[in-house]
């Protein structure tokens, strides 16, 4: 049985010579990740190979919650206490695409290799028959997108552009290759966040995607501001802010698919008449094909001030009256926090509800009591459409606003009130069910948490992961609790 089994592994790897695979992994000069030797079926329950894209996040202090960093020593955490030894967990950060198929090639091949020299030796078998590759494919992502964080849906489309286009298909095909060889090796394949067109992975991860994230945040806003209960009297004022790299046209489909996310939500109350949007960029007849006219710059803080200004600004002397704002991630949040000050918007959520002070934000935090907040009510002295022209300096009343990835610099901001909401993919506990999938893989039992999705017409057991909406109200259970952040970093 061992015969065979080699026998049919040199005929992989001839083949593989023929398409110069082989070749160019001895031509490299980057060492495959090392595992160390001895240690027995017995002791573990098989080797990990992580594959992660190094942390493209260089925001300064303004920094998303979830980076590939923080996830994998939370992945190796886990999996050691599914039983996995340390010494067979292997990770390897890349800097590209490229480089990362480049790694992952050297990886398996090796691991083939290994097993193929081993022959009747069962250890050496099982260099690949008891091995899961965790794969998060390094696609890049834009000045626009990257504000969203690690964990968000990345078409390789967002590096199909100029003279990087052909070094990018050279770069998926390679790593196409080398995961089929992995699988017709004996290996496991999850993949993570991203899926590789043209390939069927065992089992995936799926995080947040574009419309996902739109979705989460116009579904909390309608809540909010309680939008079933509106009138066309009395509508609702409402403004989107869609960061989009126009330099980057490739990358539209992100866009285009968080602004779907958002219009499925808001669609019906703004076609009711009873939400509106004071720029007149959204009516009752725009449609998901209208995202661009609500699109901003939002690369820099003051691109992102500048556009609210002009949103907002309805005559020279007078800015409109606005409920909510759906800023999309917390880096345009914070730069709508900031240009609200300066236009003279005053209050925060704790002023819109005056039985919440600062006080019981405090003893929220601190597990006293929950946080609960009733709807926003209009400014002093509005009462229906027809009061618009009475309307003073003061119903500039803080509109609710709504970001995107739990930044620790806007954790202040969503204590005080200024920015309502954020939100992030519970990092830990991904790491969790991925371990779980992981050992349920190399033990060949039933995948308990999977579900199933359609990759390139194969159904795939898939673990879906949900985005958590984080407020004042639950701040201390979600992140503070569980150590992503201290009271220090909430401004506390």
């Amino acid at each position: 049985m061992n015969m065979v089994r080699a026998g049919s592994l040199r005929h992989i790897l001839a083949s593989l010579v023929c398409t110069g695979l082989l070749c160019a992994a001895a031509g490299c000069g980057s060492a495959a990740p090392q595992q160390a030797n001895g240690t027995s079926e017995q002791q573990t329950v098989g080797n990990v190979a992580i594959f992660t894209p190094n942390d493209g996040i260089a925001l300064s202090s303004s920094t998303p919650l979830n980076t590939w960093d923080s996830w994998t020593p939370a992945l190796a955490k886990a999996l050691q206490e599914k039983g996995f030894d340390k010494s067979d967990i292997d990770t390897t950060s890349s800097s590209s695409l490229e480089k990362q198929s480049q790694d992952i090639q050297d990886y398996v091949v090796d691991h083939v290799k290994s097993n193929d020299r081993g022959g009747k030796d069962d250890t050496n078998s099982d260099a690949t028959h008891h091995n899961v590759l965790v794969v998060a494919p390094a696609f890049a992502s834009d000045e626009a997108t990257k504000y969203y964080g690690d964990f968000v849906d990345q078409s390789p489309m967002t590096t199909q552009s100029g003279t990087d286009s052909k070094d990018t298909a050279h770069a998926i095909q390679r790593l196409r290759s080398a995961l089929t060889l992995a699988k017709d090796s004996g290996m496991r394949v999850v993949l993570v966040s991203n899926t590789i067109q043209g390939f069927v992975p065992d089992a995936f991860v799926s995080l947040s995607t574009p419309e996902q994230i739109g979705a989460m945040q116009a579904t909390q806003l309608a809540a909010k501001l309680q939008l079933d209960k509106a009138t066309t009297d009395n509508p609702k004022r409402i403004e989107v802010l869609l960061p989009y790299d126009a330099d980057n046209a490739e990358n539209a489909y992100f866009a285009q698919d968080a602004f779907a996310g958002v219009w499925s939500v808001l669609q019906p109350y703004f076609y009711k008449g009873v939400a509106i949007s004071p720029s007149r960029t959204l009516a009752a007849n725009s449609t998901q094909k209208d995202w661009e006219s609500v699109t901003i710059n939002a690369t820099k803080s003051d691109q992102i001030e500048k556009a609210l200004q002009d949103r907002l600004r309805k005559t020279d002397k007078e800015d409109a009256t606005i409920d909510g704002i759906i800023a999309m991630n917390d880096f345009v949040a914070s730069g709508v926090v900031e240009e609200l000050d300066k236009l003279g918007y005053t209050g925060s959520a704790v002023d819109i509800n005056p039985s919440i002070t600062l006080s019981s934000i405090l003893n929220s935090l601190g597990g006293k009591q929950d946080l609960n907040k009733d709807e926003v009510p209009r400014p002093q002295g509005e009462q229906s459409s027809s009061a618009e022209n009475t309307q003073s300096k003061n119903t500039k009343q803080w509109p609710i606003v709504t970001g995107y990835g739990a930044y620790v610099s806007n954790l202040p901001s969503i204590v005080n009130g200024k920015q309502w909401i954020t939100g992030f993919v519970n990092r830990d506990e991904v790491a969790h069910q991925t371990a779980q999938l992981a050992s349920e893989l190399n033990r060949g039992e039933k995948l308990q948490y999977a579900t199933s999705t359609s990759i390139d017409g194969t159904r795939v057991p898939t673990l879906h992961m949900d985005i958590e909406p984080i407020s004042a109200e639950n701040l201390k259970t979600a992140l503070i609790d569980p150590g992503y952040v201290s009271l220090a970093d909430a401004g506390l």
